[in-house]
């Protein structure tokens, strides 16, 4: 589940809302954080993306850019 969305961001910019359970990355179905993170690695900054979310129990299909990482 999507916890904070950077209001400047791109997951902001594609449209992912707080709340938001993200299902899909492209072709890849993703079932918890794991999957989530094997499916980001081979996209590169500015790559277009294709991210599927469960929102109010429907699907919803957005497009995002990915963007940089920030600094942890």
């Amino acid at each position: 589940m999507v916890m904070n969305v950077d209001k400047s961001g791109p997951s902001s910019a594609a449209g992912i809302r707080q709340g938001d359970v993200i299902v899909g990355w492209n072709d890849d179905r993703i079932s918890g954080v794991r999957s989530l993170l094997q499916a980001l690695g081979p996209d590169s900054v500015g790559s277009a993306v294709e991210v599927t979310v469960r929102r109010a129990g429907e699907p919803v299909r957005l497009k995002l850019t990915i963007g940089e990482r920030p600094e942890t």
